[in-house]
């Protein structure tokens, strides 16, 4: 007699319990009270009093142009209401799904048939590897997982609070729609690598593991999401960080990683499953989660708008407010957190897709995203806040130092690279340095996301290349630091360091170019950096570049804003570089960068000031001192556009104006000043062996600074 459980263990469970559990209803029905939730409330009522019923979906649906934005609305009022109709609408729009499944089920079997066969089929890319299928177009099988959570999300509430508006056959279809999504990804060449798409796909697994009818088969798909869990949360932090080195990155990861935790909590009996853990093993130590988004702070730039820091793929620029955030504030109520989420929730989203439901567009409601509107079951009011305590921080696993003169809208805020180049968005970047005040890039890092080719390489950021060739692959470290009243300062070098303590450091694939180098070199240089934080006034660096002989030393720096004078449509020369791909297999290709007007010539200990061309900041300047040799300056211009809105208007319409100072020589030191505020700086060099020391006078008073590049040593007086 076959005594097999046949029921799935999502049938067993008490509902609500996926984002939300039925003790928590008073406190979240609180939300309505929040200024923000209220009005989308009551605009959101207008609307559909208006159209009069939900928008039928059109599987496969776009989930980043709103298309799940109406359902969830409803789903909200309806919690809020307890109105038959309106969960009969949520009942509705999940048979649809159902009624979509069900018609291209076979489809997808079949399909799925020719990639185990290894065969593509029409429509498939030619790496069949890569092949997936879903509710959501694009082949997208992460979104596709926030969309299996977005659905779970639903069946869970009907089941809750209108447990016969789905009959069983439905509910049971419904339940192996979700489940399938794990015989889909299974022979996705992505399910070994280790990035926040890889998150997002385990929080799939797990959903599927309870969805599935048939015991035996869900207890096995919840083991695997559960060991798989324990290595991506392991292999992907390092310093509470995520390893694919985008802070927007950061957090849509932590989202992925949210949606596990809240369901594995419900499994988890007494355990905290947010917790971290400090064990010795390779899938034993990893910070809780509170702290994983409190990493994410630590690379916040204070100015009129709260950014990311962009290093690399960066999905937006203003801190987004993602369900991970708010989570986090739920449940550990720290006040900065709560700081940071009071700063943006009221901030109209900068995304550009404009929602179906014509409602305010608040930051906090997540619409246009796949997972809309969940925020209004983790939010809780934010009652005690404020900015942080810390304005510099050495992340030393993610490899970057922040230095911000304060919180606030006219702030400055610096960054340098020096760590592991990292093998997910991060650039071959040592020596990078990023300076904003007051919301104003005057030294940026140039097309995080859409760009030219080679915006991934070292030539778009404000470091160094020799011999019009990439420079190789290291692990840089921060040879001494230091911090007085106003002053942060530190000196990098590019070798020393250490590849963070992680058992998986790479994608194992390598098929991508986001995937970087896990295998650094030494050096055919030595290159060092002193980057001085002058709060209010200034960036002041200090570098020495040391090859084995003549080498053609170029330094870029890279801005939003040009320098007065300087002509972009004048007469263009051309310089080409070549690029270090890191994929081995294919040739790098070589990339030209353009350069207009004349080229400035400066002797040994020549001081030249070039204005920027902008009314936004006061007496903003860049200036070019070379301590041993000449140095010649040019000036490139680089535009993007990504395309065009329906409007004809451009998308990503981005400009970045560069300066390169090249010297021809084996070895060279230079300053560099960047200077903006009522008293501009006056720098004043004098070098002494391997030391360089120099006297800056700003607003009436001198600060003296050292720099020992032989004995890594730098003093502030």
């Amino acid at each position: 007699m076959n005594t097999e459980k046949t029921s799935s263990l999502f049938e067993e469970l008490k509902h609500p319990f996926v984002w939300t559990k039925a003790e928590d209803r008073e406190t979240v029905l609180a939300n309505v009270n929040e200024p923000i939730w209220h009005r989308f409330l009551e605009e959101a009522e207008t609307h559909f009093a208006k159209s009069g019923e939900l928008t039928r979906p059109q599987f496969p649906v776009w989930c980043h142009d709103g298309d799940l934005d109406e359902v969830m609305a409803v789903c909200v009022l309806a919690y809020v209401r307890n109105d038959p109709k309106l969960w009969h609408w949520v009942g509705d729009w999940m048979r649809e799904a159902l009624a979509f499944y069900r018609e291209i089920l076979p489809v997808w079997r079949e399909h799925r048939y020719a990639v185990m066969r290894g065969e593509p089929y029409e429509g498939c890319s030619s790496n069949t590897r890569q092949s997936f299928e879903g509710f959501v177009r694009g082949g997208c099988y992460w979104v596709e997982a926030g969309m299996s959570s977005v659905m779970f999300h639903l069946l869970d509430q009907l089941e809750a609070y209108a447990p016969d508006e789905l009959n069983q056959s439905e509910k049971i279809g419904l339940l192996e729609a979700i489940g399938d999504y794990a015989d889909r990804y299974a022979f996705h060449e992505e399910r070994l690598k280790y990035n926040n798409r890889a998150l997002w796909a385990n929080s799939a697994i797990l959903l599927a593991g309870i969805a599935r009818p048939d015991g035996r088969t869900g207890e096995i798909l919840r083991f695997q999401a559960e060991r798989r869990h324990a290595e991506l949360r392991s292999a992907f932090l390092d310093d509470g960080f995520h390893i694919e080195g985008a802070p927007d990155y950061h957090l849509m990861a932590a989202d992925g990683l949210l949606c596990y935790l809240l369901t594995a909590s419900n499994l988890a009996g007494g355990e905290s499953v947010f917790e971290g853990i400090s064990g010795q093993g390779p899938f034993e130590q990893y910070p809780d989660f509170t702290e994983i988004v409190r990493a994410y702070l630590k690379t916040v730039i204070p100015g009129p708008t709260l950014w990311n820091h962009a290093r690399g793929c960066s999905v937006s620029t203003p801190v987004t407010v993602r369900p991970a955030l708010v989570a986090a504030w739920r449940n550990s109520r720290d006040s900065e957190l709560g700081w940071l989420l009071r700063e943006r929730m009221g901030n109209v989203d900068p995304n550009p897709y404009k929602t179906p439901l014509n409602v305010t567009n608040a930051a906090l409601l997540g619409l246009g995203h796949y997972q809309p509107l969940l925020n209004f079951w983790l939010f809780r009011e934010v009652d005690q806040c404020h900015s942080p305590k810390s304005t510099y921080d050495n992340m030393s696993g993610y490899g970057t130092v922040f230095s911000r003169s304060s919180w606030g809208s006219d702030a400055s805020c610096v960054t340098a690279r020096f760590g592991y180049e990292g093998t997910g968005k991060g650039h071959r970047d040592h020596g990078h340095v990023t300076a904003a005040v007051a919301g104003v890039e005057l030294l940026k890092d140039p097309f995080p996301r859409y760009g030219p080719e080679a915006l991934n390489t070292a030539l778009f950021h404000n470091t160094v290349i020799l011999d019009e060739c990439e420079p190789k692959a290291v692990v840089g470290l921060v040879q001494t630091e230091t911090n007085a009243e106003g002053v942060d300062a530190c000196l990098i070098l590019n070798s020393g360091g250490e590849e963070p303590n992680r058992h998986l450091l790479h994608d194992p694939a390598e098929e991508t170019n986001y995937w970087f180098d896990n295998q650094p070199t030494d050096p055919d240089h030595c290159f060092q950096r002193a980057v001085i934080h002058l709060h209010g006034h200034g960036l002041i660096l200090v570098d020495r570049v040391v090859g084995e002989s003549k080498r053609c030393i170029d330094w870029f720096f890279h801005s939003d804003i040009p320098m007065q004078g300087y002509d972009s449509d004048a007469k263009t020369r051309e310089t080409v570089y070549q690029r270090q791909r890191r994929i081995r297999i294919f040739p790098a290709p070589r990339i030209p960068m353009s350069f207009s007007g004349p080229t400035v010539s400066l002797e040994s200990g020549q001081a030249k000031v070039w204005n920027y061309a902008t009314d936004k900041l006061v007496n903003a300047s860049f200036q070019a001192i070379p301590l041993d040799q000449t140095m010649s300056v040019d000036f490139g211009h680089h535009i993007h556009s990504s395309g065009e809105m329906p409007d004809g208007t451009p998308q990503h319409y981005e400009e970045d104006y560069y300066l390169r100072a090249r010297s021809e020589s084996g070895s060279a030191r230079a300053v560099w000043a960047v200077s903006w505020g009522e008293s501009p700086l006056d720098v004043d060099t004098h070098t002494d062996g391997d030391r360089v020391k120099l006297k800056v006078r700003c607003g009436g008073q001198d600060t003296r600074i050292e720099v020992d590049f032989k004995d890594g040593r730098l003093t502030i007086e």
